[in-house]
């Protein structure tokens, strides 16, 4: 029983665009780095398999051709228009709070951020058995690293997205046996 419902996962993100790491966001597309984080979490001991992904973020300020890579992808994205520096970050815990109605524990999710205000929110949800996956960049905390059951550099993912963008570009060189209408659009 306790397997089956330690399954369950859903990922929320906080604006995706903070965590790329700016080496990265020339060559990989969204639904690379969608699939290496998915393919990363199914190698954790406990076989994160990512249901749900919520992104939020001010989708305005996000490029026509990440929206429709993430979207590509199966992330929902919020929209988080508001100016207040808080906001995507209240929006965030509201669909935490969402997932937790849903899936009581045992249960899984993933939070990709670096935000240290989460850590309290990780302490909580571990306290409760919740396993946290945390995917965080470089200047996360060590009390946000910690408050988390398993810490991954977004680094370490992005080096896999970095191989996996390279290979898309060179499969993207060689004709397409696709009507150029169902053909994605290259960088």
């Amino acid at each position: 029983m306790a397997g089956c419902c330690h399954r369950r996962a859903a990922l929320c993100s906080g604006t995706w665009r903070t965590l790329q790491c700016p080496e990265v966001c020339a060559c990989v597309r969204g639904f690379d780095a969608v699939s290496v984080l998915r393919q990363h979490l199914r190698k954790l001991p406990d076989a994160l398999h990512v249901r749900d992904i919520v992104a939020v973020a001010n989708v305005a300020r996000l490029s026509e051709q990440l929206r429709c890579d993430l979207q590509d992808a199966g992330v929902s994205l919020l929209d988080c228009a508001s100016p207040k520096p808080s906001a995507a970050d209240i929006s965030l815990v509201v669909e935490l709070m969402k997932f937790v109605h849903r899936h009581p524990p045992p249960a899984s999710l993933c939070l990709v951020s670096s935000d240290n205000d989460f850590a309290k929110v990780l302490q909580f949800l571990g306290r409760n058995d919740y396993n946290v996956v945390l995917v965080h960049g470089n200047l996360a905390s060590r009390s946000l690293r910690s408050a988390a059951s398993t810490a991954i550099s977004w680094e370490l993912l992005a080096i896999q997205m970095q191989k996996l963008g390279k290979q898309h570009t060179h499969s993207s060189n060689l004709p397409s046996t696709l009507p150029s209408r169902h053909r994605r659009p290259q960088l």
